[in-house]
C-alpha cells in the first residue's frame, strides 16, 4: 500500500511539473513569436514632419491622427517638426538608434532617405507619406521593411474643381500646388477635369510652389492666377496652401481648403475643403505591425475607402449647387463615374 501510494504520488508530480513546463514554453513562444508583439511590450512610433504642428494644414492633421492612433491602439509615439530634406537620414538614424519600432517620414521628399536607412535597420518598419516604391510596386531594390501611404485625392479633386466651375463667375478657376510630385499632380489633374465636366471652356490654371512651407510663395502664385481672372482658386500646398487662401481673402475670391476643413483662415472666402483622415492609414499599418503582417506595400485611403473627403460648406455654396456635387460624390462611390488617376501633370 505504501509503495502504491509512492507511485500516484511521483505520477500527480510529474504531472504538475510537465503542465508548468508546457505553460512556460507557451508562454515565451507568445512573447517570442517574430513580428509580434507581446502584451507587455508597447510600440514606439516617431513621426519626421516638415513643418510645425500648428500648421493649420498638413502636418497639424498628421500630429492629430498619429495622437489618435496611438490612444486607440495604445501606441507610444513621438515627433520631430521642420526636419529639411537634408537633414531627415541623421534624424531617421536617430529615431532608429533609439529604438523606434516604427518611423514615419511624412514628406514625398523623404523616401529616398528612408529607404535608405530602413535598408540598415531592417529589424524596424519605416513608412513614407505620398510615397510610392514598394516591393509591391516592382521596387526590388527597395527592402521589405518599407511601405508608403497616402490619401489619394483625385476624386476629391474632381468635385472640388466642379465646384469652383459653378461658383466661378469669369469661367476662369485655379489650383496652387506645392511640389509638382504624384500626390499633387493627381489632385490637381482631378479638379480640372471636374471643372471640364461642369463647362468644357471653362479655363484653368496650375501653378506649383515648389515649398511646402512658404506662405509667401502660395500667396505669390495665387494672386497671379487671379491676375490673370481666375476668382476661384483650389489648393493641395500646406504651408503655401495658407497663403492662397490669404490672397483670395484680400481679393474677395474664393477659395478651397486642403487636408482639414480651412474655413477658419477665411470664413467668407473658403467654400469647404479636401479632408484627409490620416488616423485611417496610421491605425492599418499600426495593426499590421502588431499582428506581425506588415509588408512593403502601399496603405492607400482615397474617397470610397474613407480617407478623403469634402467638409461642410458653411452655407457659402447655394443648396442646388450643393447637391449637384452630392450627386456626383454618390456616382463616383458607385462606380458611375470614374475618375481618372493621372500622375503626370497636362496642359
Amino acid at each position: 500500500m505504501l509503495l502504491l501510494a509512492r507511485s500516484k504520488w511521483r505520477r500527480l508530480m510529474m504531472s504538475r511539473i510537465s503542465t508548468c513546463v508546457v505553460s512556460v514554453l507557451l508562454v515565451f513562444s507568445i512573447v517570442w513569436l517574430p513580428g509580434i508583439y507581446a502584451e507587455a511590450d508597447t510600440l514606439k512610433v516617431a513621426l519626421v514632419l516638415p513643418d510645425v504642428i500648428t500648421d493649420l494644414s498638413w502636418n497639424a492633421v498628421a500630429y492629430q491622427g498619429l495622437e489618435a492612433a496611438a490612444k486607440e491602439s495604445g501606441v507610444e509615439f513621438t515627433y520631430q517638426e521642420r526636419v529639411a530634406d537634408a537633414d531627415v537620414e541623421r534624424v531617421l538614424r536617430d529615431y532608429a538608434n533609439q529604438g523606434y519600432d516604427f518611423i514615419l517620414a511624412e514628406s514625398f521628399n523623404y523616401q529616398d532617405a528612408t529607404i535608405k536607412v530602413a535598408k540598415d535597420f531592417p529589424e524596424l518598419k519605416f513608412a513614407t507619406a505620398t510615397g510610392f516604391m514598394t516591393r509591391a510596386a516592382g521596387f526590388e531594390d527597395v527592402p521589405e521593411n518599407h511601405a508608403v501611404y497616402d490619401w489619394p485625392a483625385h476624386q476629391v479633386g474632381y468635385l472640388t474643381g466642379m465646384l469652383a466651375a459653378c461658383m466661378s463667375k469669369n469661367n476662369h478657376v485655379g489650383f496652387v500646388g506645392g511640389f509638382e510630385v504624384p500626390d499633387i499632380v493627381r489632385q490637381a489633374e482631378g479638379f480640372k477635369d471636374g471643372a471640364k465636366a461642369v463647362n468644357d471652356e471653362i479655363k484653368t490654371g496650375v501653378i506649383y510652389t515648389g515649398s511646402w512651407v512658404d506662405t509667401v510663395k502660395g500667396q505669390e502664385a495665387a494672386l497671379s492666377l487671379l491676375d490673370l481672372g481666375a476668382d476661384v482658386i483650389a489648393q493641395a500646398a500646406d504651408g503655401p496652401g495658407v497663403g492662397a487662401i490669404l490672397a483670395c481673402q484680400s481679393r474677395g475670391a474664393y477659395a478651397i481648403g486642403y487636408v482639414a476643413d480651412q474655413n477658419h483662415i477665411a470664413p467668407e472666402n473658403v467654400l469647404t475643403s479636401v479632408v484627409l483622415v490620416k488616423k485611417a492609414a496610421y491605425m492599418a499599418m499600426i495593426q499590421d505591425i502588431l499582428a506581425g503582417q506588415f509588408e512593403s506595400k502601399a496603405y492607400l485611403f482615397d474617397l470610397i475607402q474613407g480617407g478623403v473627403d469634402l467638409a461642410p460648406y458653411h452655407d457659402l455654396v447655394p443648396e442646388d449647387i450643393q447637391e449637384k456635387i452630392q450627386q456626383a460624390r454618390e456616382h463616383i462611390m458607385n462606380g458611375t463615374i470614374v475618375v481618372e488617376e493621372r500622375l503626370e501633370a497636362t496642359k
